[in-house]
């Protein structure tokens, strides 16, 4: 067999698998809009946001593997701060899941395309908002099982271990280490913004978990992320 035809069906083979990658994709796709088209006929509710919004919260909700809190945590945070309004949680996830059914994957889809993005300004932001979340989550986690709030450097440690799994075009900023003053404000916004308050606990072995978590800042105490 000639170069040429070596080269020629390898040429070919990626042809191939690239089509079978695409047809699982929207395979998968199509099974999860359906799977959310009948869980929302099953519910009505009347809540409306901006188209803006609703695309946001639907990459944000593809970016996390069709997973609905981080995008129901971008909603609830637009509601608030926008039109001061606090949504239960449940019909918050109908409506994520209800603009992810109603969206033009079309359009869509083309927005997540990190080699070729037609709009990566959203594509940024929505990255960005998926990362301080799952900074937010990990803090929860922390302060659950351990009964401490994580210190200013753990958290800034975190942050840039979460910002690496973003594509490299589309990676938030870094902020540096506690040393960095401006990493100090950016992670005590962080926390404002997000409801993180950062209390200092004594850590001994006289203390037990039960006692720190008594001490600990409740998370969720005024609001949710």
């Amino acid at each position: 067999m000639s170069d040429e035809d070596l080269a020629l069906k390898e040429q070919l083979k990626s042809v191939e698998g690239q089509l079978k990658k695409n047809y699982c994709n929207k395979a998968a796709l199509y099974k999860q809009r359906v799977r959310v088209k009948r869980k929302r006929e099953a519910c009505d509710h009347g809540l409306e946001c901006p188209p803006a919004v609703r695309l946001m919260a639907c990459l944000v909700y593809i970016l996390a593997g069709y997973f609905s809190a981080p995008a129901v945590a971008y909603v609830a945070h637009v509601l608030r701060k926008r039109l001061k309004l606090d949504i239960c949680e449940d019909e918050l996830t109908l409506h994520v899941e209800a603009a992810f059914v109603a969206c033009d994957l079309t359009v869509v889809m083309p927005i997540l395309d990190e080699n070729g993005s037609t709009q990566p300004r959203h594509l940024a932001k929505a990255w960005a908002w998926y990362t301080e979340w799952q900074l937010f989550e990990w803090v929860k986690t922390r302060n659950r099982e351990q009964g401490v709030a994580p210190t200013t450097a753990l958290v800034l440690a975190s942050f840039d271990r979460f910002r690496a799994r973003a594509p490299a075009d589309f990676r938030p900023a870094p902020r540096g280490g506690p040393q960095v003053v401006g990493a100090r404000v950016w992670a005590r916004r962080w926390r404002l913004r997000w409801g993180a308050r950062h209390g200092n606990l004594r850590t001994t072995e006289e203390m037990t978990v039960d006692e720190k978590q008594e001490k600990a800042p409740d998370l969720l105490a005024n609001r949710d992320p």
